[in-house]
């Protein structure tokens, strides 16, 4: 690549970074006026693979925003371009409501899709595995049980347990979900079948402090808990799960950065996840600490 182009290249993309769309269109448009007819297919190589190469190293610095203004300007630059591993990192959210649609799945709330990113991550070891048993306290309508169902519990020889009583909580009520709450069961069934993998999930209606209780120990690799976010269910439901899992299976809590309930501890899931990170801190590796926190046995 020529220097001054290389330049120019670097010049529009730091005006790209720094929101001057135009800007950078110009200097690129620049660049490629100095170009022969001939030679202009060469220079827009060159140029989206600057841009490609910048998002990557951008991704690698978590400044997913930047990374993607680079993706979208070397797509207009070549429409043919195409990475599919940037493409599924960057546009997920679209990849996936895009799924839910061609699945057929009705769902009334998302609150699990901002997870996809880390849980893609995390649990990229278990995808296409046979044998895997995954446990979920909380299922609600089953955007997480079907979205694990289509990327990771992909073998046929592997399985769900999912514990709800699909009755909802008082929480639901003040915020306008009563009707949702009405169906919970019946649209979390439909939305199972629309997997095609319904034979791999085991529904269990009921309190999970009960159900984990028959469950078989050492049995589990993988856990979700997300069930009610009373700091003392949530620590029955961590405890009485410990013996289920297998050595280095994957444990989920949801609701650790939930902004209700933070001037009611007794309320609110942190106090109980708190609690057993100090507790189990030999016995626990953290891996995520955000939203949710995602720990592995050890």
């Amino acid at each position: 690549m020529a220097e001054g182009l290389r330049a120019y290249w670097y010049q529009g993309v730091d005006a790209l970074l720094k929101g001057d769309e135009a800007l950078a269109q110009d200097i690129f448009m620049s660049a490629m006026l100095e170009c022969q007819v001939d030679e202009v297919q060469e220079r827009t190589a060159e140029l989206v693979a600057v841009l490609e190469n910048t998002a990557i190293e951008l991704l690698q610095a978590s400044n997913w925003a930047g990374a993607r203004k680079c993706y979208e300007m070397a797509l207009e630059a070549d429409q043919s371009f195409e990475n599919l591993t940037l493409k599924r990192i960057l546009f997920w959210r679209e990849i996936y409501t895009q799924h839910c649609e061609n699945r057929g799945y009705e769902f009334k709330t998302d609150w699990f899709s901002s997870n996809i990113p880390i849980w893609n991550q995390i649990l990229k070891k278990f995808v296409d595995s046979p044998n895997l048993s995954f446990l979920e306290v909380g299922s609600w309508q089953g955007r997480t049980t079907c979205w694990l169902l289509d990327n990771i519990l992909t073998d046929p020889s592997s399985t769900i347990t999912c514990i709800d009583t699909f009755q909802g909580s008082m929480e639901h009520e003040s915020m306008g979900l009563g009707e949702v709450v009405k169906s919970l069961e019946s649209v979390f069934d439909y939305n199972i079948q629309q997997t095609g993998r319904a034979n791999q999930v085991k529904k269990l209606v009921g309190f999970s402090q009960a159900w984990l209780r028959q469950l078989p120990v050492n049995s589990f690799d993988f856990y979700y808990v997300d069930g009610s976010h009373v700091a003392s269910d949530v620590m029955e439901d961590v405890v009485l799960g410990w013996g289920l899992l297998k050595e280095s299976s994957i444990i989920i809590f949801d609701d650790y950065g939930w902004r209700a309930y933070q001037d009611q501890p007794t309320m609110h899931p942190k106090l109980a996840i708190n609690s057993f990170l100090e507790v189990f801190q030999d016995r626990v590796k953290i891996i995520y600490k955000g939203y949710q926190v995602i720990v592995q046995k050890i």
